[in-house]
């Protein structure tokens, strides 16, 4: 009891002692209160990647269902998981995003809930930093310990596309359904997709069935296919409609900073996917405006880089940058020391480079300037708050020169922003 409670209060250390012991006490009693509910499932969902799209699809199909508790996307899992908890009241499903980055955090998370079900998207290298988890297989590792914390009558959802999904599910006996981007590979696939600027369409099919489900649903991306396979399998299991995810995701609305597309300024448009950047999402945002670029004049790359990939840094922002060759932008704007490598990568584009976002949205106005019938896309980690390129385009006053900083809120609620110099 003692060492547990040590080991509890490390993950705690960087609050003030008074805070350590308040949310030590918020999770132990969300435990004894999460051992006082049954819930039809609690399902808990994994990976690098895909995660939060994952869980918006599924609880939102829930919804329908009887009704979801799902985590706030917004809030780091150490705290949303018991304060998640002790909002339980009726709804017969839980569902969880499980984010880790550091060794042990998994354990930490399974001494308060343990799942019944597991999605797993998927591996890539976020968070392999040294400090971190080192390494692919360190993450692996880590992220499968919710694999084998499954009950035998459990359910296992893995993405069959990922080597190191597949090798998790080698450790699962129970009952695995796999989904995949390819025809005829798992058991749930997508058979077809319509990608235009108002919306995806997908057409799923399923081993077990020859009647295909169509979606149809605001969201831009191929990749999301993959958050509706998983959602359908899911379905599948617990004998639901499977209209309840049709109708779902024609409500569903792109998550702020995740692929949305909004008008800009002169007629522009603006592609916000601000928000995360890792190996896998900067592959599925450009596959998505590859897509997308016959509907528009001009295709604008603004690219800040990825964060937490460790030895991998330098290897994946060179494979990006020889993405970005292959899709020639019309104007290629790399911010960050690391994007300076993907720009190596990418000769005779006409490109930009610049250490911050406020820097390179100067450089920008210096030479061009937004013209109606351009697309704007905006990709890189959240912490280098890519944001603030979009605000000097704006006309907005913009001070702060920073590469990056661990403020987690939109800059414009930062008392910085316009204060600090050089």
């Amino acid at each position: 009891m003692i060492i547990t409670l040590k080991n509890d209060l490390l993950f705690y250390s960087h609050l003030p002692l008074w805070k350590r012991f308040y949310h030590l006490g918020e999770r132990y009693l969300a435990k004894l209160w999460s051992q006082l509910h049954r819930p039809r499932a609690v399902v808990m969902i994994t990976g690098s990647y895909g995660k939060t799209s994952t869980t918006y699809i599924l609880s939102r199909t829930l919804d329908k269902a009887g009704g979801s508790l799902v985590t706030d996307r917004n809030l780091d899992t150490i705290f949303n998981l018991p304060q998640t908890i002790l909002r339980w009241r009726w709804p017969p499903w839980i569902v969880l995003e499980t984010g880790i980055d550091h060794p042990q955090e998994m354990d930490f998370h399974l001494r308060l809930i343990k799942p019944t079900v597991v999605i797993f998207t998927g591996i890539t290298p976020v968070h392999a930093d040294k400090q971190l988890l080192g390494s692919k297989i360190g993450i692996w590792r880590e992220k499968t310990k919710l694999v084998r914390a499954l009950p035998t009558d459990g359910l296992l959802i893995y993405n069959a596309d990922d080597l190191l999904a597949c090798r998790a599910a080698r450790i699962f006996s129970g009952e695995k359904r796999s989904y995949s981007l390819k025809q005829k590979h798992g058991d749930y696939w997508l058979a077809k997709s319509k990608i235009t600027p108002q919306g995806s369409q997908f057409w799923l099919t399923t081993a077990f069935s020859r009647q295909q489900v169509k979606i149809k649903t605001p969201l831009l991306g191929k990749h999301f296919a993959q958050s509706f396979l998983a959602t359908l399998a899911f379905l599948d299991f617990y004998h639901l409609s499977r209209s309840l995810l049709v109708n779902a995701a024609s409500q569903l609305k792109p998550l702020p900073g995740r692929l949305s597309l909004q008008p800009f300024l002169n007629g522009s448009w603006l592609l916000d996917d601000s928000r995360r950047s890792n190996p896998a999402s900067a592959k599925a945002g450009l596959a998505l405006i590859t897509t997308l670029r016959s509907h528009y004049r001009r295709l604008i790359v603004v690219m800040g880089e990825m964060g937490e990939l460790g030895r991998y840094a330098r290897q994946e922002h060179r494979r990006l940058g020889r993405q970005l060759a292959k899709l020639k932008p019309d104007i290629l704007i790399g911010i960050g020391p690391l994007m300076r490598l993907a720009l190596k990568e990418a000769p005779g584009l006409t490109s930009l480079w610049a250490d911050n976002p406020t820097t390179a949205g100067e450089l920008f106005l210096q030479k061009y300037s937004p013209q109606e019938g351009d697309l704007f896309y905006l990709k890189a980690s959240l912490l280098r708050h890519l944001e603030r390129f979009r605000y000097v385009l704006e006309g907005r006053q913009v001070a702060c020169r920073r590469p990056a900083c661990h403020y987690y809120h939109d800059c414009s609620q930062c008392d910085k922003l316009n204060e600090e110099r050089g």
